[in-house]
């Protein structure tokens, strides 16, 4: 009897209709092989790369249908658990173009083709190091990610806070509002020291 296929479990046929196995043997296996990588195992969704000192994975997203990369060193527990991904080997070089880059989503035959292009070019321009196995390399990835991590953390930090003032002065909680942006005094916005000034002259009014 016929079954309704899941939105977890997409229909084996129209991915393989898509041609990632093709299409990424043939992108990718000429690269990577001169740097001792072969082949060692693909499906629909993904293709495993392997030489003694690294592995690496070109993913098609289940559900997202995005192209990435993890990579890793066998014997790094912490690399297994964690890969590094084609973003985490821009930042050691073009920590600017890391920040706007995202993963080519492919939903036809002719996208998979020409992002797996794409992402060929950019494993050939930023993972060249990673894949030579340079210790290094790989020591200024785990750097600049602990680095990107950081930085994660303050924005999401100071998004919750923008959010607490804006409704701080709603409720015309100007002493509130003083306390979030006196927290982080030297790095407020125009826009942020204009609220500040307008909480500090009303906390001063409702004090006479």
């Amino acid at each position: 009897m016929a079954h309704a296929v899941s939105a977890q479990e997409p229909d084996t046929t129209a991915r393989q209709s898509l041609g990632f196995e093709v299409a990424v043997r043939a992108e990718l296996d000429g690269l990577v092989s001169k740097y001792g990588l072969t082949l060692i195992g693909s499906d629909a969704h993904s293709a495993h790369y392997a030489s003694e000192c690294i592995w690496l994975v070109i993913r098609h997203g289940r559900l997202s249908y995005e192209l990435s990369l993890d990579m890793a060193r066998p014997g790094h527990d912490e690399e297994q658990e964690h890969p590094y991904s084609l973003q985490d080997a821009m930042r050691v070089t073009a920590r600017e173009a890391a920040r706007d880059y995202r993963d080519f989503a492919a939903t036809s035959a002719g996208a998979v083709s020409r992002g797996l292009r794409l992402l060929a070019r950019d494993i050939r321009t930023y993972c060249e190091p990673a894949l030579r196995c340079d210790p290094e390399f790989f020591a200024a990835m785990a750097r600049e990610r602990s680095v990107a991590v950081e930085e994660f953390a303050r924005q999401t930090q100071r998004g919750s806070e923008d959010a607490s003032a804006r409704e701080a002065m709603e409720r015309r909680d100007w002493d509130r509002v003083i306390a979030i942006y006196e927290s982080r005094r030297d790095a407020l916005s125009r826009s942020e020291e204009k609220r500040l000034e307008i909480a500090r002259r009303h906390a001063a009014c409702d004090s006479t």
